[in-house]
């Protein structure tokens, strides 16, 4: 299923011509890819943690290229996103002990909420389940539920450095605000320390304010969710 799935993200991450250089069509490639995931996905959530762990780097990096693969569909970039969502929850502690894994998969999730098309708010046909956005925050939600606070939050904090050194328009301010809104229920125990939660809270909360005053609605949405899921939790 890895060999197959490798081949198949390559070609679907290429393009149209990737896909012919193989012999198929795009819907003969979709329907590989999709099979090729779907056993790749009742591996994680079904065989022992050791078999899992043994082929975790092999998994997260076919599964990360093709949720990355901007010259994919949504629909197609779907199957990365979700394998790698399965694999926060099901095997949550694999997951936790390897911090370049999580750094990249919390690194993931920021860069998809800030992806956004004008065209997507009046696409009635387009399915949430489909949307970059949306997988993105799926990612963010699992892994905030999923992965406790101490390993979750260095890499929450790399990943709003980076955002903030990218520059402060509308895509980079609502992918900030959706991080923070999604991961809270996963820090909230450290946040709740005095000596170190309380100023990184109080940081956050001042970021998730000044989003809430931001010229563009999908900013002002984020923010005022995310302040919800702190008050929440």
């Amino acid at each position: 299923a890895l060999e197959v799935a490798r081949t198949c993200v390559a070609a679907a991450v290429g393009g149209g011509d990737a896909a012919r250089a193989l012999g198929v069509n795009d819907d003969e490639l979709h329907k590989t890819l999709g099979a090729a995931f779907e056993m790749l996905m009742e591996v994680v959530e079904s065989a022992p943690s050791a078999l899992v762990k043994a082929n975790i780097g092999a998994i997260a990096q076919v599964s990360l290229e093709l949720a990355h693969g901007a010259g994919a569909d949504a629909d197609v970039r779907a199957h990365g996103f979700h394998a790698l969502t399965a694999l926060a929850a099901y095997k949550c502690k694999l997951v936790a002990k390897n911090g370049e894994l999580l750094e990249h998969l919390v690194g993931l999730g920021a860069k998809a909420t800030g992806e956004w098309d004008e065209a997507d708010d009046d696409d009635d046909d387009e399915s949430d389940e489909s949307n970059v956005r949306s997988l993105g925050c799926a990612l963010l939600d699992t892994l905030g539920a999923a992965i406790s606070s101490a390993p979750l939050m260095g890499h929450v904090d790399t990943a709003l450095q980076r955002l903030t050194a990218e520059g402060a328009d509308a895509h980079t301010w609502c992918a900030a605000c959706t991080v923070l809104g999604m991961v809270a229920e996963g820090i909230v125990d450290l946040l709740a320390e005095k000596k170190t939660g309380a100023p990184r809270l109080a940081a956050y909360v001042q970021l998730l304010c000044r989003g809430c005053l931001h010229a563009d609605a999908h900013v002002r949405a984020a923010a005022a969710l995310g302040l919800g899921e702190f008050a929440r939790h």
